[in-house]
């Protein structure tokens, strides 16, 4: 079951990890601001209220308590042929983690949330 608009969740932070051997890469957004962690490279930026609600308001088209339970539309991972990716949801007193997935092809729940991620990062 999801949250009603007049219950928003207002996540504390979203961790978006990619992973393949040797490298690593990571998302991560807050309230006000995103990092983007590469390697050595680190860039930081904020994001404005109204981001951070359309980011609330696309989380709460998820249960979010289903997102361990959904399922990768792909396994290229398997083979080495795409990195591996997974998110977190950090929410009030819970973490909601993904199973693994390819980086690129996220589970179809989580697609929306992740792209609004994804344009933010490249912002700035």
């Amino acid at each position: 079951m999801g949250y009603t608009q007049t219950d928003t969740p207002k996540f504390d932070k979203l961790v978006y990890k990619i992973k393949a051997r040797g490298s690593f890469s990571q998302l991560t957004v807050f309230p006000d601001k995103i990092i983007y962690v590469n390697g050595d490279s680190y860039k930081n930026h904020p994001i404005t209220a109204n981001d951070y609600q359309e980011l609330s308001d696309l989380l709460n088209e998820i249960d979010a308590s289903k997102i361990p339970s959904f399922k990768a539309p792909t396994n290229e991972r398997a083979r080495d042929k795409a990195m591996q990716a997974n998110v977190s949801v950090y929410l009030r007193d819970s973490t909601y983690s993904s199973q693994a997935f390819d980086a690129g092809a996220p589970p179809v729940p989580l697609q929306k949330l992740l792209e609004k991620v994804f344009e933010l990062s490249r912002q700035n």
